[in-house]
């Protein structure tokens, strides 16, 4: 899992933040500043910034399929009880997929968010 995962963010997730041609200088030049000594560790305050920008990322509603109109998050989409037939996920609406529409891009930051 923890393998899918690294590809997911190395060939999807960070092209699309950084750009394409960051990675894959990256990949090919190595790192120019990140030279941990001793064991790697990701500091605290790089960790909850990042966390920060993943949560300023989620939509306050999705249409999860051509049934559903828009459903907010919370409190709709949360917990552990069965799924209505409504909020059943249609995966290419929130995941690029070969052959299926575009979903929809992340919320935009705005000035002062």
């Amino acid at each position: 899992m923890r393998w899918h995962y690294h590809a997911a963010v190395l060939s999807e997730f960070l092209p699309s933040l950084a750009g394409e041609e960051l990675v894959a200088m990256l990949l090919r030049d190595g790192p120019r500043f990140y030279r941990p000594e001793g064991r790697a560790y990701i500091p605290l305050e790089f960790a909850d910034a990042a966390y920060r920008y993943g949560h300023s990322q989620i939509r306050h509603t999705y249409t999860l399929n051509d049934a559903s109109g828009p459903m907010p998050i919370f409190p709709d989409l949360i917990g552990f009880r069965p799924v209505a037939p409504e909020q059943r996920v249609e995966w290419p609406r929130l995941f690029d997929a070969p052959g299926q529409r575009r979903p929809l891009a992340p919320r935009k930051l705005t000035a002062g968010w």
